[in-house]
């Protein structure tokens, strides 16, 4: 009798999938509380968690689960009085229809509180095991290693075609990592709502990654920061704090183009922050100059140590000349903009660039003497000179 009322509640809830199976042992645990008055013990409070945890392996919604259990107890409450003799330790007198009727809906409601629990548990587990894919994934994408085909495999089943061409946002923020670590789903989301475009987002070397997935079309410089933008106020909106910089990369395809296109955007942020430019957006093309300065390492350090090297020989070393020297071009060879910048009189400024002249031999105002200057300082800023020593040649 039993198994008929499953068959009917399973036949007739409309759960959606939720059949009979699911109430295997439920209602034999019913039967036995309404009958004997008592309240569910721990090995059927168990059994009722295992069927939770079953419903969410076959991804059947809670609300389908409820409807199913609650129409089984429904169906089986006219069953009661004569199936309530049956159960070993019942008492000898029935019981009246009250009691069986409280002590149904107790037995239903202890149940039911247990099949909540297996849901809420196997759904959490489902999710933390689809983190630590993604996390991995992510990780994986952004050093570049892995073999290709599993790569691509991993991320269709996130939603992300990684044959495509994809660029990486970086941001660089104020937070510590751990933070950031636990926010990358939430920014994920928000940049995917706002942008409309696929999105894969981690963190790593202490940057908020974000891989996007081009349209077709691509985005040209505009687009671009657009979407630096967008992953900025994400990251600001969910960690509640403003990011220093972003960092954009180059469009690349396939599995290691993301890793392509990440080295790009940590590179823009680096030489971004060491030619002292304005917090916000850097695109790895609009920078591509300095990048190639930085790659022929090796004639760039001989070139600051010739042309720059002479300035230790000032009163209080290179740095304030070479200082000077950035803000002085900077302000279009102007002294009075320069001297603005530098907090100094115009006086102070003069003077500064008369002593680069006495020492390098180059006049910072000469047209014809400034090339070799401007490079000379801006490999300085490059390479962190004179704060930190020039690489052995």
């Amino acid at each position: 009798m039993l198994h008929e009322v499953a068959l009917a509640a399973g036949a007739g809830s409309g759960t959606g999938g939720a059949g009979a199976e699911l109430l295997s042992g439920y209602l034999p645990v019913l039967l036995r509380a309404a009958a004997t008055g008592t309240r569910l013990d721990e090995g059927e409070r168990g059994r009722c968690r295992e069927l939770g945890v079953e419903a969410a392996r076959r991804g059947v919604a809670p609300s389908a689960v409820v409807r199913l259990h609650l129409s089984a107890a429904r169906l089986l409450w006219p069953r009661l009085p004569a199936l309530a003799g049956t159960v070993p330790g019942a008492p000898a007198e029935p019981p009246g229809a009250q009691e069986l009727g409280t002590a149904l809906l107790q037995a239903a409601e202890d149940a039911l509180t247990a099949l909540a629990e297996g849901l809420a548990d196997a759904r959490q587990r489902a999710v933390q095991e689809e983190e630590a894919v993604r996390r991995a994934l992510v990780d994986d994408v952004l050093r570049g290693q892995g073999d290709v085909a599993t790569l691509l495999q991993r991320a269709e089943q996130l939603g992300l075609r990684l044959a495509a061409h994809h660029v990486v946002v970086a941001v660089q923020t104020r937070e510590r990592t751990a933070r950031v670590s636990r926010s990358v789903v939430r920014v994920q989301e928000e940049v995917r709502a706002r942008c409309g475009l696929p999105v894969l987002t981690g963190s790593r070397q202490d940057l908020l990654a974000c891989v996007v997935t081009l349209p077709p079309a691509g985005l040209g410089p505009p687009g671009l920061r657009e979407l630096a933008r967008t992953t900025a106020a994400c990251a600001r909106h969910v960690l509640g704090t403003e990011p220093v910089r972003t960092g954009v990369g180059r469009a690349h395809a396939g599995a290691h183009g993301v890793a392509r296109s990440f080295t790009d955007a940590r590179e823009a942020l680096d030489v971004a922050e060491r030619l002292h430019l304005p917090e916000g957006a850097v695109l790895a093309d609009d920078l591509l100059v300095y990048r190639v300065l930085l790659r022929d390492r090796e004639a760039m350090v001989e070139l600051v140590g010739s042309v720059l090297s002479p300035l230790t020989a000032a009163r209080g070393g290179a740095a304030p000349l070479v200082r000077t020297l950035e803000a002085y071009f900077a302000a279009g060879a102007v002294a009075t903009r320069a001297a603005h910048a530098l907090g100094l009189s115009v006086r102070a400024v003069t003077y500064r660039l008369g002593r680069v002249r006495e020492l390098t031999g180059c006049s910072p105002g000469d047209p014809d003497q400034q090339l070799p200057l401007r490079i000379a300082v801006l490999g300085a800023q490059l390479l962190r000179w004179p704060e930190e020593p020039l690489p052995p040649g």
